[in-house]
């Protein structure tokens, strides 16, 4: 009969040798021009642009990442365009994380990561006619009807 002794620090012994794996996530905001000025929202952090270094924001965690930003930026020049950007960072799925893989790197004795990296590149957001705004706006009952009187209730 074996012996549970053995069995047991042998399970012990091979967990506590196994490596893990880490999920790496960065998003980069690029330098802004001189006319320029706005706002990035790294996950839940604000920072002011344009900053120096340019903003930036990693997360590393055992579990999978996911990082939302937005990004505002106004230029300062005459017509004061502004620029967005949205999305989110995901750490992708690897193959020697799918099954049946997965069983032999759990018992890999090094840290495996899973990385990824993105640049924000925001867009200029397309001028549009307040007018045209504020129709569309009522037409979806975002704002009081031409009359002034309160919108009926939905």
């Amino acid at each position: 009969m074996p012996r549970p002794l053995p069995t047991c620090l042998l399970a012990v012994l091979g967990a506590a040798l196994g490596g893990c794996v880490m999920h790496e996530a960065e998003v980069r905001v690029p330098p802004v021009a001189g006319d320029a000025h706005g706002t990035a929202w790294l996950g839940n952090e604000r920072r002011a642009l344009p900053a120096a270094p340019p903003a930036s924001r990693s997360e590393r965690s055992q579990k999978p990442v996911e990082l939302p930003v937005t990004v505002y930026l106004t230029q300062r020049d005459g017509a004061g365009g502004m620029l967005r950007w949205e999305g989110a960072v995901r750490t992708p799925l690897p193959w020697w994380q799918r099954f049946p893989c997965d069983i032999a790197t759990d018992f890999w004795p090094g840290e495996l990561v899973a990385r990824t990296a993105v640049e924000a590149s925001p867009v200029l957001v397309a001028r549009r006619d307040p007018a045209e705004l504020l129709a569309e706006a009522r037409a979806h009952g975002y704002a009081l009807p031409a009359s002034g009187a309160a919108a009926a209730p939905r």
